[in-house]
């Protein structure tokens, strides 16, 4: 199995994207245990972060072994659109990471669901509850449940 998936690579996408989810999430679990994420509280920062990492370890195990056992996505993909789309993911999360401590989280967050739901539906502006108005009202409950309910500090800026 090793030869044929250095042969043909784009046939076993799946388990290179197992392993680069293993290789993020391993990263940032190092991060999270060698960085300065203690603040002295029992439930600090560190834990919401630790949870979402070995979440993601966790899947990334998941399709790699998918993968080894012969379940992985039969059609091939163009090495260009898969180089596209992981170039506009990278970017995607970059600019996130840059506007949310510019911004804010909220209006980052809330901004990013605005422009992903009307990218996504047909008619943004006919559909203007869903696409517009939810991802608002996402945001803030997303702001209620990590500040006021959770007590996780999130990256402030201009707004809230």
């Amino acid at each position: 199995m090793m030869s044929s998936m250095l042969r043909n690579p784009l046939r076993y996408q799946d388990f290179y994207v197992g392993l680069v989810m293993i290789a993020i999430a391993a990263a940032g679990l190092l991060d999270i245990a060698y960085g300065n994420w203690r603040t002295g509280q029992t439930m600090g920062p560190q834990a919401f972060p630790q949870v979402a990492y070995i979440a993601i370890m966790m899947a990334g195990v998941m399709v790699s072994a998918n993968t080894c056992i012969g379940k992985y996505d039969a059609r091939q993909e163009e090495i260009v659109s898969v180089l596209v789309t992981a170039v506009v993911m990278v970017s995607g999360g970059v600019l996130l990471f840059l506007l949310a401590g510019r911004l804010g989280f909220t209006v980052t967050l809330a901004l990013a669901l605005v422009v992903g739901s009307s990218l996504l539906t047909r008619a943004p502006l006919r559909h203007w509850k869903t696409a517009i108005l939810l991802p608002f009202v996402a945001a803030v409950i997303m702001y209620v449940l990590f500040v006021q309910l959770i007590r996780i500090p999130l990256p402030g800026g201009l707004l809230f």
